[in-house]
Order: C-alpha cells, then sequence, then structure tokens
C-alpha cells in the first residue's frame, strides 16, 4: 500500500513540476516580450550613435525586473486616448553639437477605464510571477497527495491568467512593428538625408504636425480651428512641442512652414485671429 501511495504522489508531483515549468517559460516569453516593447518603443539615437545607444538600452532593460518593466510601460507607452500616438519626431542640432537628433516613438491609448484594467491586471501578474517563483512551495504542500491537487489547481488557474496578457501583448508588438515600418518609410523617403544635409525640417513626419491634425480632428468648427485654442489643446496634452523647438517663432509660423494646412486670417470681436484646417495628405506630401 505504502509503494502505491508513492507513486501515486511522485505521479502528482511530476504533473506539479510539468505544470510549473509551463507557466514559468510562458511567464519568461512574456517578460522578454514586455522588454522588447520597452527597448523600441521609443528610440532616440543621431546619425553616430544608434548603434551604440541602442546597445546600451538593450543591455539594461535586459536586467530589468517584470515589475520594473511595467512601472516603466504605464509611464511612457500606455496612456490616454488623447495622448496617444505613433510618432517620429526630428530636432536639429543642439548649439554644442554636430548632429541631428531623430526620434522614433509610439504611445498606445485607451480610456480612463480600460487603462486603469490594464494596469490593474499587469500589477497582478507582476504579484502571480513573484509567487510562482518565490514563494511557491511555501504555499503548497508537494509532500501530500491533496498538496499536489491544490497546487496542480493554482497552476492552471495560473496559466489561464497568463493566457490573456500574452495575447495583449502580441497585439501592442504588432502596433509597435507598425510604427517601425513607417519609420522605415520616413528612411526610404529621404527626409532624414534632407535634414541633415540641407537642414530641411520634414514637417509630414514631425510630431508637433501630428498633435495640430490631432488638434483640428478635436476642435473643428465646419473644418476650421482657431490657432489659439488649438495652441492650448496642444499645450495641455504634448507640452513639449513648442514652436521654438522647430525653429519658430509662433503657432501659425508653424502651420505656414509646415505646408500641411491652410492658415487664415479672420477679424472677430474687432481682433485679427489666425484659423487653419488640415490640406489633404496629398497635398502636405507634395510640399514637405
Amino acid at each position: 500500500m505504502m509503494r502505491s501511495y508513492d507513486e501515486g504522489l511522485r505521479a502528482h508531483q511530476h504533473e506539479v513540476e510539468w505544470l510549473y515549468g509551463q507557466c514559468l517559460l510562458r511567464l519568461q516569453a512574456y517578460e522578454r516580450g514586455m522588454k522588447a516593447v520597452l527597448a523600441y518603443h521609443d528610440i532616440s539615437w543621431s546619425a553616430q550613435t544608434l548603434d551604440k545607444k541602442q546597445a546600451v538600452r538593450v543591455a539594461d532593460i535586459r536586467v530589468k525586473t517584470l515589475g520594473a518593466v511595467v512601472n516603466n510601460l504605464l509611464e511612457s507607452f500606455l496612456t490616454t486616448d488623447d495622448k496617444a500616438s505613433s510618432a517620429i519626431a526630428m530636432t536639429e542640432p543642439a548649439e554644442d553639437d554636430s548632429e541631428c537628433s531623430i526620434r522614433v516613438r509610439t504611445r498606445l491609448g485607451f480610456s480612463d477605464d480600460d487603462l486603469a484594467r490594464i494596469e490593474n491586471g499587469l500589477r497582478e501578474l507582476v504579484t502571480l510571477r513573484n509567487n510562482l517563483v518565490h514563494l511557491f512551495l511555501e504555499q503548497h504542500d508537494l509532500e501530500s497527495i491533496d498538496g499536489c491537487r491544490t497546487a496542480q489547481d493554482a497552476l492552471l488557474a495560473a496559466s489561464d491568467r497568463i493566457t490573456p496578457h500574452n495575447d495583449e501583448l502580441r497585439q501592442w508588438l504588432e502596433d509597435l512593428g507598425v510604427t517601425r515600418l513607417r519609420a522605415a518609410e520616413v528612411f526610404k523617403s529621404g527626409a532624414i538625408h534632407d535634414l541633415i544635409v540641407y537642414g530641411t525640417m520634414p514637417w509630414p513626419f514631425t510630431t508637433i504636425v501630428g498633435a495640430l491634425r490631432k488638434a483640428a480632428a478635436e476642435l473643428a468648427v465646419d473644418g476650421w480651428v482657431p490657432v489659439t485654442k488649438a495652441a492650448e489643446w496642444i499645450c495641455t496634452r504634448y507640452p513639449e512641442e513648442l514652436p521654438e523647438n522647430y525653429r519658430c517663432r509662433s503657432w501659425p509660423q508653424v502651420i505656414h512652414e509646415s505646408r500641411c494646412f491652410e492658415l487664415r486670417y479672420r477679424q472677430t470681436d474687432r481682433q485679427r485671429a489666425a484659423w487653419y484646417r488640415e490640406k489633404s495628405h496629398k497635398l502636405c506630401a507634395e510640399h514637405p
């Protein structure tokens, strides 16, 4: 009888080990995917430092814990709807630098409720991972058949909780891939060459033009938007996007220089005010 019991216990222990290993492998794959998102959703470089800077960034992220990766992504990648963007920003050299800086950034936007749900789910997954790695043997008695059965149930439940996170991550990676393809189109277009060689701002691809487009979509009345209202809207949501960052003195100058918008002045309450509306993407592309 004892031998039969021992054999039954070992069979249950082996099942626990198999399920445990499966959970850990799935969590490790998830963590690797999350680190890839963190490493590549926001990249800044100059012509001479791309490989070096990105290698340092990847090496730094590789040693981060899953909890740290989640915190970083909640700060820089996941956001609310009105701040979501896939943008390519380019800035001219600083006075003490001879190189142009290029930034490719993706941010995913969600409603407040969905973002709260995602954040809670990510933090619960971090807790699940930590419990599996550090506390599993303390929480389950694997020297009894009943304890092994309880452990098996817990591991099956853990696996079920990991699955939707993997599906969610797969979608994030697909979205990130779309942005990288868009970045490749910018390079193929010659915009980077013109920026570096001629100092020509690649307006259709800049973050500030993207912000002006979003402001127009949000605020337009009969297709037109007061420039002052758009500037206020952008200042709240994209505080780092300022005309002076693009060698312009004012928002009307940005709108004029970009050639992606029509700019008109109207008399309102005896004051002259600037209004704009977006041109078709084809016209914008013809006049970068």
